[in-house]
């Protein structure tokens, strides 16, 4: 979710450490608890001022089954400022 959040541009301070911290809390309140509709901390999107400057990479997998060609993981590259997208299947 961290990194989710941060490919929509925003940030804040001690977002690493909230989600951490959410992942650690009871699975039975995490499920039926009330839901939080206000953040505690105002979003601040991330900016780059030319493209192509940073890159996000994510690698899905293993998946299973393979794929036809036997490829288990996806590597994915996501440019922050024009949100172009360029995606590989390795093996």
């Amino acid at each position: 979710m961290f990194w989710m959040i941060q490919r929509h541009g925003f940030r804040w301070p001690s977002m690493k450490r909230n989600y951490i911290e959410m992942a650690k809390g009871c699975r039975k309140c995490q499920k039926i608890g009330p839901i939080t509709r206000a953040l505690a901390m105002e979003l601040n999107p991330v900016t780059q001022r030319w493209p192509f400057k940073s890159w996000a990479l994510d690698i899905i997998g293993e998946m299973r089954p393979h794929s036809s060609k036997g490829d288990a993981y996806i590597l994915v590259a996501t440019d922050y400022f024009t949100k172009w997208v360029e995606a590989k299947a390795y093996q």
